[in-house]
C-alpha cells in the first residue's frame, strides 16, 4: 500500500514555520499557493513536485519528505572532548511518532531527554523536533 503524498510530507503549517525560521527552501515537493479561478480572494495550497519552474518564494513552502527530514535529524553532534552532546531518537508509541533528543551523558529523565516532536505523521514529528532545536539554538 502506498501512502498518500500528504502523509509522506510535512504539513503546510509546519512548512510555513520552518521557512519562517530560515530553513533552506529546497525540497522535492512544495506547498504552492493556488487561487480560485472564480474568486481571486479564495486561496488554497496544493502539493507540487519540483519542476523546471522554480517555485516563487512568496507563494510556496518546502514540503519536506520524511527522508529529507531524517537526513537533517540523523546528525549526532560532539563536544570538544569527542563525547556526543546531542542525539536524536525515534520511537513509535500509541499510534504516534515521538522524536526525542537527549544529552547522552544524562540519564533518560525529565532533564536529560526532550520529546519536542510527536505526531501521527513521522514527517510532522521530525519537523516539530527540527523547529524545537532551531528555536533553542541547538542547531
Amino acid at each position: 500500500m502506498i501512502l498518500p503524498l500528504e502523509k509522506q510530507t510535512v504539513c503546510l503549517e509546519l512548512a510555513k514555520k520552518m521557512r519562517e525560521l530560515g530553513f533552506e527552501q529546497k525540497s522535492l515537493w512544495y506547498w504552492e499557493e493556488r487561487f480560485s479561478v472564480t474568486d481571486y480572494s479564495t486561496k488554497s495550497y496544493e502539493l507540487i513536485k519540483e519542476n523546471k519552474i522554480t517555485p516563487s518564494r512568496d507563494i510556496s513552502y518546502s514540503a519536506y519528505t520524511v527522508a529529507e527530514l531524517l537526513g537533517r535529524l540523523s546528525i549526532v553532534k560532539y563536544d570538544s572532548m569527542g563525547f556526543p552532546c546531542l542525539q536524536v531518537i525515534f520511537v513509535q508509541f500509541m499510534n504516534e511518532w515521538h522524536v526525542h533528543y537527549r544529552n547522552p551523558p544524562l540519564e533518560w529523565s525529565k532533564n536529560g531527554s526532550q520529546d519536542a516532536g510527536h505526531d501521527k505523521k513521522l514527517a510532522d514529528s521530525c519537523a516539530k523536533m527540527l523547529i524545537y532545536l532551531k528555536e533553542n539554538n541547538l542547531i
